[in-house]
């Protein structure tokens, strides 16, 4: 069982504040010092520093947050695994990001299904910001995903490569003749939200080019990839995404890949769980049944 000290210090991490820690925590400014001091002399070492009236994590205080935050995930797998021993039905937490889990995933999870036919599932939806942060909390074992992440913080096996292609609707003035990324700007640009691992790759591209989401001469933001394919399908925009997302459109030639010169880009998804969890391999070993 993980020390509640260490709760105490994990909320602190978070709050970089003892007055809005303690309130957090339910407990009163001094007991939260009180188990800090605990924990620095428990490993010899200061875990946190002061600059003004700020508090900020030392790099000792850096090593023991990401230890921590593993040792709290694993205890509470080990509790539902410890549960499941009580019940011979397993269970599985884990989370993909929107595109995975809607159009990658699912082919994957019915042959898990057909393989262990009793087990119980709960999958998040999410954008890879949201999924760390549950991988973080224990809420779920592990993700897949498509945006960048700490590789100092997580672990990680390398899920698949997919092409990642500009759509455009069949009234797309420039559809038939090359461009450039330039040549878009004059478009209206229809993306996912912050932090989204979609969004995430458009903007490194664009980068690349010297260029941002605002060069657009409009950007629409829209939390579901199905609405935003039906937006550029009725020509109010295009939109980048990865090509699995658009195979029924294309096919149907209700969506168009857009042939910009030089754009031909294939992006990892990365199946991801805490750095060093004891579980590693029992986490492998649904990474090679997922695959």
């Amino acid at each position: 069982m993980q020390d509640f000290r260490m709760d105490t210090f994990l909320t602190v991490c978070e709050e970089l504040n003892y007055t809005k820690a303690a309130k957090k925590l339910g407990l009163t400014q001094p007991a939260v010092s009180q188990h800090i001091r605990h924990l620095e002399k428990t490993y010899g070492t200061q875990l946190f520093g002061t600059q003004g009236k700020k508090i900020f994590l030392t790099e000792a205080g850096k090593l023991l947050h990401s230890a921590a935050l593993t040792m709290k995930d694993d205890e509470l797998h080990l509790r539902r695994k410890m549960a499941d021993t009580e019940n011979p039905v397993k269970e599985y937490h884990f989370g993909a990001t929107l595109t995975v889990a809607e159009y990658i995933l699912p082919d994957k999870i019915k042959n898990f299904l057909k393989n262990d036919p009793d087990c119980h599932m709960t999958i998040t939806a999410q954008n890879t910001t949201e999924l760390l942060r549950e991988i973080d909390s224990g809420e779920i074992d592990f993700a897949v995903v498509e945006g960048d992440f700490p590789k100092e913080h997580y672990d990680y096996l390398l899920y698949s490569r997919e092409p990642y292609i500009g759509v455009c609707g069949r009234d797309f003035a420039c559809r038939t003749s090359p461009l450039c990324l330039e040549d878009l700007l004059s478009y209206t640009l229809i993306t996912r939200e912050k932090g989204s691992g979609t969004r995430d790759i458009l903007e490194s591209v664009l980068a690349e080019h010297n260029l941002k989401l605002t060069d657009f001469s409009r950007v629409v933001e829209y939390g579901s990839v199905g609405a935003i394919k039906k937006l550029v399908e009725q020509n109010c925009g295009i939109t980048f995404l990865y090509k699995k997302a658009a195979e029924g459109e294309l096919l149907r030639q209700t969506l168009f890949e857009l042939p910009v010169d030089g754009f031909c880009l294939t992006h990892n998804l990365n199946f991801v769980f805490r750095k060093k969890s004891i579980f590693r391999k029992e986490y492998e070993k649904l990474f090679r049944m997922l695959k």
